[in-house]
Parts: structure tokens; sequence; C-alpha cells
């Protein structure tokens, strides 16, 4: 089959490319490369990233090109960008088309595959910004609908997912396969090297012998990064300098309405003191490379995360690898996700999330053995799993037997 990927939205800093759905579009499409030896793969990206695609992927085997979208792009009006987009792919004779961020342009009639991360915008739009006048109406109101009843087969990244999807738009259930995402990526064993970057790193965050709680996401309003700072000064105070090198390090881009975040680090920094090195307690290093969040993930002490509301809630998952404990929400998906492999908690209420945090740190042997439990759940995540999976999915959609 000849299949096309709508790359644009692949992982790529330099160009606002932070989040979750750039490292699924990005991770999929390396492992499907690798992977799949019997069909052809045509990747659409943006005006000048053919060259980062290429370095990227320049070293994977198997038959794929790329195809650059013209003056397609975010910038113009979206009836516009549906037009051109549809008339680009249309012109590729494509086999099939995945649509890995939401959506598949309104025009194009072929066959198609999309993938659904998540709904959150649909119950919770106070959550969202309105980056052009309207988009976001347009987009709920018909083109995420239209996208997911013109797909032969739709992803969800989670059975919350496809619940949601079913709830929303009265999709069959027959129609939705739920393919879970994957986390970390397999590297090789640690060398000399990694253990002079990881040194670098923690030297970087003046993080050397701190036992740190970690926060990793993009600011916004549903990963209720608030919370976790509020429930941090708790912990502190409850601690009563048991715990005086413990330090909260928030990383992630910063997104929108985030402003009620600083707000609380400063009133928190301002409640707790600086440390016996008058440092800050509760610091946001922003943006980290996908190299220094393996590390950052690994070294940390606990990873903390009371968010609302998540499609799959990765960071969870990779921290899971990382063999790092964790404290999630009580949400239906990061119950999925994590089995009995995390503490729970109530996303509302601070004291919860500080009982948690006191937990770790004043055990040792709990917080090993969680760690421990925690590999365990994540080993049965991978990326070759999710491409195995999507191109069971893709010859599906397309009518072709299974093969991979």
């Amino acid at each position: 089959m000849r299949i096309g990927i709508d790359c644009r939205t692949i992982l790529d800093p330099a160009r606002g490319s932070f989040a979750g759905i750039g490292h699924y579009t990005y991770y999929l499409v390396r492992h499907l490369l690798e992977l799949d030896k019997d069909n052809h793969y045509v990747l659409f990206v943006n005006p000048g990233a053919e060259d980062l695609v290429g370095r990227k992927l320049g070293q994977v085997s198997g038959s794929w090109e790329t195809v650059a979208v013209g003056h397609v792009g975010p910038r113009i009006p979206l009836l516009t960008n549906h037009v051109l987009l549809s008339s680009l792919f249309g012109r590729q004779r494509l086999d099939l088309l995945h649509g890995p961020a939401n959506v598949i342009p309104l025009l194009y009639s072929g066959r198609a595959v999309v993938t659904v991360h998540d709904l959150a915008v649909f119950d919770y739009p106070e959550w969202f910004p309105e980056r052009v006048p309207g988009a976001d109406i347009f987009s709920r109101k018909l083109v995420v609908p239209r996208s997911v009843r013109h797909a032969e087969r739709i992803i969800a990244v989670s059975r919350q997912t496809k619940w949601d999807l079913i709830r929303l738009f009265s999709v069959a259930g027959s129609d939705i396969d739920v393919v879970h995402e994957g986390g970390l990526v397999r590297v090789p064993a640690p060398s000399h090297r990694d253990a002079s970057f990881r040194k670098t790193v923690m030297r970087k965050y003046s993080l050397e012998r701190k036992r740190y709680a970690l926060f990793l996401g993009t600011l916004e309003p549903r990963k209720n990064v608030e919370a976790a700072v509020r429930a941090f000064v708790l912990f502190m105070e409850r601690s009563r300098g048991r715990h005086d090198d413990a330090v909260l390090v928030i990383a992630g881009k910063r997104g929108w309405k985030a402003k009620t975040v600083f707000e609380t680090i400063r009133q928190a920094n301002a409640a707790l003191g600086r440390n016996k090195r008058g440092e800050e307690r509760v610091r946001y290093v922003g943006y980290v490379s996908p190299k220094e969040k393996r590390v950052l993930l690994h070294e940390a002490k606990v990873f903390i995360f009371p968010s609302y509301f998540e499609g799959f809630g990765l960071p969870v998952m990779e921290a899971l690898q990382s063999g790092t404990p964790v404290v999630c929400s009580r949400i239906p998906v990061l119950e999925e996700i994590c089995g009995e492999a995390a503490v729970l908690v109530n996303p509302y209420d601070d004291e919860d999330i500080a009982e948690a945090l006191l937990q770790f740190y004043n055990d040792d042997r709990f917080a090993k053995n969680m760690a421990a439990t925690g590999q365990e759940r994540g080993a049965l995540f991978s990326w070759d799993r999710t491409a195995r999976e999507t191109i069971r999915v893709y010859e599906r959609a397309a009518g072709t037997p299974y093969r991979v």
C-alpha cells in the first residue's frame, strides 16, 4: 500500500512542536518505517522540515519519502487549509491516509484512519485558548466530528478516549481500535558518556544531592500544576525539616493560561523560604530536551502528575518506565495505564497529594517497591507494539490481510 501520514505535527522544538502529539507522530513514524517492509510511506511535512525529518529518520530503513505541503500552514484560513491539503493528498494517489492529530482535511474523500488523542475540548472548552476567532468552534462543530465519521477506522490512544468518542459522536465501538502509546524508547546500556551527561544535567539544574519531585508536561489549566505546588508546600511543612534537600522541579513548555501557575510558584517559594544553599525550593526549568528529560525522570525521587484530564498520560508512562515512583490523579485513563503501579490521588485534594509525597519520602522501601512495580507495568508498553497494532489497523481499513 501507499500510505500517507500527515506529519505536520511531528516533534520539532525549533518550530514550536513540543507536546504529546509531536512525540506520538515522530515515534510512531519511526517505528513504522523500521518494522514495515511491505508498504510505502509518504510523509507530509511543513515547508522547511524536510531536512529535519531526513536527519531524524535518515538511518531508518524502509520505503518512504517526504512531501512538503507548500504554502499550507496554520496561519492561513482554516477552510483554505482544508481545501489545499485535500487536493495535495489526493494528487499523491494514496491507498490510505493517516491523520495522527485528531483530524482529516474536510474535502479529502479517500480512505483514511484518524488517531484521536483526547476530546477534553468538547467537555471543558474553558481550558483551551482560542488562537483564531471562531477556529475552535469550527474544529469542534465540524472538523473533528466529520473526521471521525469519515474514517474507515479510528485509533483511540486509550479506552477512555474510545468511550468519549462513542458518547460524543455516537460512533460504533466496532469502528474504534484502542492502540496505546509507547513511552520511552529503548536505549543501549548506560556508558561512561551517559554518566558524564547525567552529571552535566544535574549540575545545570542545580540538583546534585537533591531528592526532587518532578512534574513534566505543558503548563496549561488541565494539568493542575498549581495543586502539585500547593501539595509540595504542605509536604515540606509537615516533614518539619526532615527533607530539607527536597525540591519540586516543574519542566515543560509554557502553554496557555499559565499565569496562575507562576503566581502559585512565587507564593510557594515565599512561604517555604530558601534552602541552606540559598536556593528556591520550587523551580520552573522550562522545556527540556528528550535526553535531559530521560535523566531528570530517572534521577527523580518521585514523579507527580495531578492532571484533571488526559487522553493517555505519556509523561506518567515515561516515569513508570524510568523506574521512578509515581503519584498521579485517580482518573479513569491513568487507572487504565498505571494499574496498581502508582499511588492514585484526588486531583482536587491538596492534602491527599501531600500525604502521597510524604509516603514516598518517608518510606524508602515502599518507594523502591513501587518503582519496581512501575517498571514491570511500563514494560507492557512499547512503540514497537504501537506500530505493529497500527499496521493492523491500516490493513483492516484497506481490507488487506494482516502481515505484521
